[in-house]
C-alpha cells in the first residue's frame, strides 16, 4: 500500500464536528475531596521532553509546537500538542463523544476500579467468594498495590490484569455520568501501572510487555484518550507521558510480533499496529506502524480464513471474532481516508467470510456448536448486530439488510446447497423461515493436527422447526463416539481428518453431496446424503476397506437442556426407542415433543451378521460450561474383509404420534439384487437405494464417473 502522508485538509471540517474543546459542555460532578490527583509518572520534574523526539513536530497541526520548542520553550511547546489533540481531525469510528451511552456492567467495572471502590480491577473472570473483583488497594497508603496477586488464582492472572480491561468501560462511563472519580480512578491506575512496570530493553519474557497483552492496551487506549482529553485532570505533563508510553507500546508489540505466536494473537497485534499508523499519524513511526500494520493485516486475512472464506480453526466464535477486527480496521480506514489503498481483494475475502456466516447459521438465528464453538453466544439479538455491521461495509448487499432487520427490508437469502470443500463444512436446506429443516455435515481435510478442531469426520448436525435434533457434542467432545458418524466398534482411536469431496448434485426432487474420509488406515467412510423433496432426508453410509470387525452408525440425539432455545421441555423425556426387529437388521427412535415437531430416525443394515441396537447416554455443550446429558442410538454390525458395511438412514419429520402411528416407512439397498452380495462396495459406481415413505417410492442413486 502507497502511504499518504497528508489527509489533514480533506478531514478537518468534519473532525471539528467530533472535536471537543477543554471542559466543553462537560457538566462535572465536583471531585470527592478525598480524591487527590496522582502525580503521576513525570508530573513533579516537568515534561519529558522525550515527547519532542517521538512525535514528528513537522506533522500538519503541529508547527506551532515545533516552533516554541526549537526556541526553548518546552512547557508551552507541549501546551500546544495538548491543545492539538483536543481538536485534532483524526476520527475514532468506535467513540461518540456527543453520545455515549454504557451497560449496568460497564458501570460496574468502572466503579469498583476507582478510589471509593478500592481499586478492585476486573481481570479477566477472576473473582472473589462474594463475585467483587479483587481489590488493589493498599490499606496503609490508600494506593494502588500492583504487588499484590490474590491466593489460589491461576498462573494467567498476571496476562488478563497487564490487559487493563476495565480501562475503557471506566473512560466511558467517566464520559457519560461527568464524575471526576473515574478520571481520578485512571489517573492513580494507569501512571502508578507505568511506574511499577517501566518498557524493558527486552520485552519478549516480560508478562506486562509480551503477547498479545500491550496490543490489547495500545487498542482500548487510542479510544479512552478520546474521552478524557478535554478534561483539566489530564495534565499536559500526564498527556506526554501517555503519549511517549503510547509509542513504546506499539515498538513493543512490532518486536514480539513472531510468527510461532497463535493466530488470533498476531492479528490483535496486527489490528493494534495499524490502527496506531492511522489514529495516531503524528508519530515519527507512524508511516512504519501503518506500512507494518496494514501488511499484517492482509497477512492474516490469508493466513486466518481459507479460500473458502472460513476460518481455518472451524470456530464460529473466531470466525465471527476475527471478522470484528477485519472489518473495524476497515471502519478506521474508511474514517480517515485511507481505504482506497485498501485492495479490492481485501473486501473480497471478506465478503466470503461474511457468506459463510449467513450460511452456518439456523434459520433462527444460533449456531451449532462446532468443533469448540460456544453457541450459546448467539442469538437473534448478537447476530442482528453482527449483520448490521456488515451492511456498513456493504451497504447494497439486500440480503444482509434482510438478515439484520428480521425480513422487514431487503431479500431474503437464497435456499440451496452450500459446499465448503477446503474447510470441509456442507449445508442443506429447505427455507429461511424458522420452521425450516436444515442439515450441517462435517468432512475436514485437516490432517494436521488443528487447535480445537475435533475428530469428527462425517458429522452431521440436523435443525427442524426451532429445534437442534442432532446437536453436535461441541466444545470438550472426548469420545468420537459422541459425534453422529461411523466409526470402528469398541474403538476409542480419533477418526482422522482426511476427508475431500467426491460429489454435489441438483435434481428435480433431491439434493446431494457426496463425500469420504479415510477414517482408519484400514477403513474409509464413505456418506451420501439425500435431501428429498425438500421434506426429509436419506443418508447412505459405507464402511469399505480391509478391516475386519463390527462397524457403528451413531446419532446422538436431543438433549434435556437447551434442546430448543426458550423451550423448557425435557428433550430425555421426549426420546422413544422403536422395535423393528421383525423388520430384520433394523433399528430406530423418535421423538415425543407434544409441540407438533418431531423427527423419526430409522437406519437400515444391508447385512445382519451380528447386527445390534445400541442404547446409550452421551453428552454435549454449547459452550457455555454445561455438559448436557442425551440419549445416543447406534447401529452396529460386522464387516467382513471382503465387504462393506453398508446403511441406509432416513431423518423423517412428522408431527404428532397420530401421524407417527400412521407412517409407513421402508428402504433397502438396490445395487445388490442378489442377496449373495450384499455388503458389496461399488467405488466409483456408487451407491443405490430405494425409499417408501406411506406408499410413495424414491429410487435414489449416484455414481462418480
Amino acid at each position: 500500500m502507497n502511504i499518504v502522508k497528508l489527509r489533514f485538509v480533506s478531514l478537518l471540517l468534519v473532525a471539528f464536528a467530533f472535536a471537543c474543546t477543554p471542559d466543553e459542555n462537560l457538566d462535572f460532578v465536583p471531585s470527592d475531596p478525598d480524591l487527590e490527583i496522582a502525580p503521576g509518572a513525570s508530573s513533579t520534574t516537568g515534561i519529558n521532553e522525550r515527547i519532542f523526539s517521538v512525535l514528528n513536530l513537522d506533522y500538519p497541526g503541529l508547527a506551532s509546537a515545533k516552533a516554541l520548542y526549537e526556541a526553548g520553550d518546552t512547557v508551552n511547546a507541549a501546551k500546544a500538542i495538548q491543545t492539538y489533540y483536543r481538536t485534532r481531525p483524526v476520527l475514532n469510528p468506535f467513540v461518540n463523544l456527543l453520545a455515549t451511552t454504557v451497560t449496568a456492567e460497564q458501570t460496574s467495572i468502572a466503579s469498583q476500579a476507582t478510589v471509593t471502590g478500592n481499586f478492585c480491577f476486573k481481570v479477566g473472570d477472576y473473582v472473589d467468594s462474594q463475585g467483587h473483583y479483587y481489590s488493589f488497594k493498599d490499606e496503609e497508603t490508600g494506593e494502588v498495590d500492583w504487588t499484590y496477586r490474590p491466593e489460589g488464582v491461576g498462573e494467567d492472572f498476571d496476562a488478563y490484569l497487564h490487559r487493563h480491561e476495565w480501562m475503557l468501560p471506566q473512560a466511558m462511563v467517566f464520559k457519560s455520568s461527568a464524575n471526576t472519580k473515574y478520571i481520578n480512578g485512571w489517573i492513580k491506575a494507569y501512571f502508578t501501572w507505568l511506574d511499577a512496570y517501566p518498557c524493558p530493553e527486552d520485552t519478549s519474557s516480560d508478562v506486562a510487555w509480551s503477547g498479545v497483552a500491550p496490543a490489547l492496551r495500545a487498542i482500548d487506549q487510542m479510544s479512552l484518550m478520546y474521552y478524557y482529553l478535554p478534561h483539566s485532570y489530564f495534565k499536559v505533563e500526564l498527556l506526554m507521558d501517555f503519549l511517549i508510553a503510547f509509542d513504546q507500546h506499539i515498538k513493543c508489540v512490532i518486536r514480539n510480533y513472531q510468527e510461532e505466536t497463535a493466530a488470533d494473537v498476531r492479528l490483535i497485534q496486527a489490528k493494534a499496529i495499524a490502527f496506531a499508523g492511522m489514529l495516531m499519524p503524528e508519530f515519527v513511526d507512524s508511516p512504519q506502524w501503518y506500512q507494518t500494520g496494514t501488511d499484517s493485516i492482509l497477512e492474516q486475512l490469508d493466513e486466518i480464513f481459507d479460500e473458502d472464506g472460513v476460518h481455518n480453526q472451524i470456530d464460529l466464535n473466531k470466525h465471527v471474532e476475527s471478522l470484528d477486527d477485519f472489518i473495524e480496521v476497515c471502519k478506521v480506514a474508511q474514517f480517515n481516508g485511507y481505504f482506497s489503498e485498501f485492495s479490492p481483494e481485501y473486501t473480497q475475502k471478506l465478503g466470503s467470510a461474511i457468506q459463510f456466516v449467513l450460511n452456518i447459521m439456523y434459520p433462527n438465528y444460533t449456531f451449532e456448536s462446532i468443533n469448540e464453538s460456544e453457541s450459546y453466544l448467539w442469538n437473534k439479538l448478537t447476530l442482528t448486530e453482527k449483520f448490521k455491521k456488515y451492511l456498513e461495509l456493504f451497504p447494497q448487499n439486500e440480503t444482509l439488510k434482510w438478515l439484520a432487520y428480521s425480513g422487514a427490508s431487503g431479500k431474503m437469502p437464497i435456499t440451496s446447497m452450500f459446499s465448503y470443500p477446503k474447510s470441509g463444512l456442507y449445508v442443506m436446506k429447505n427455507g429461511w423461515t424458522q420452521n425450516s429443516m436444515m442439515l450441517i455435515h462435517k468432512n475436514t481435510a485437516q490432517a494436521e493436527e488443528v487447535p480445537g478442531n475435533h475428530s469428527d469426520n462425517g458429522n452431521i448436525s440436523l435443525y427442524m422447526n426451532g429445534r437442534d435434533f442432532l446437536p453436535d457434542a461441541g466444545r470438550g467432545a472426548a469420545s468420537h463416539t459422541e459425534h453422529n458418524t461411523v466409526v470402528k466398534d469398541d474403538d476409542e482411536t480419533p477418526v482422522a481428518r482426511q476427508g475431500r469431496l467426491l460429489k454435489t448434485e441438483t435434481f428435480t426432487g433431491y439434493e446431494l453431496i457426496v463425500t469420504e474420509n479415510a477414517s482408519y488406515p484400514d477403513l474409509n467412510h464413505r456418506r451420501a446424503i439425500f435431501l428429498v423433496d425438500g421434506k426429509f432426508f436419506v443418508i447412505v453410509d459405507e464402511a469399505y476397506g480391509s478391516y475386519v470387525g463390527n462397524v457403528n452408525v451413531n446419532f446422538n440425539l436431543w438433549g434435556g437442556y437447551g434442546d430448543a432455545p426458550g423451550n423448557p421441555v425435557s428433550g430425555l423425556a421426549s426420546v422413544l426407542f422403536d422395535d423393528y426387529s421383525s423388520e430384520g437388521a433394523v433399528c430406530g427412535v423418535h421423538s415425543n415433543f407434544e409441540d407438533k415437531n418431531n423427527l423419526l430416525i430409522k437406519t437400515y443394515s444391508e447385512t445382519s451378521q451380528d447386527f445390534t441396537f445400541n442404547m446409550g447416554r452421551s453428552n454435549f455443550s454449547n459452550g457455555s460450561g454445561v455438559q448436557t446429558s442425551r440419549w445416543c442410538m447406534g447401529a452396529s454390525v460386522a464387516k467382513t474383509e471382503d465387504k462393506a458395511a453398508r446403511f441406509v438412514t432416513i431423518l423423517l419429520p412428522f408431527a404428532d404420534v397420530d401421524e407417527f402411528d400412521a407412517l409407513t416407512v421402508s428402504a433397502m439397498f438396490a445395487d445388490n439384487p442378489n442377496p449373495d452380495n450384499a455388503g458389496t462396495f461399488h467405488g466409483n459406481d456408487g451407491a443405490a437405494v430405494k425409499v417408501d415413505i406411506n406408499g410413495k417410492e424414491y429410487s435414489l442413486s449416484y455414481n462418480l464417473n
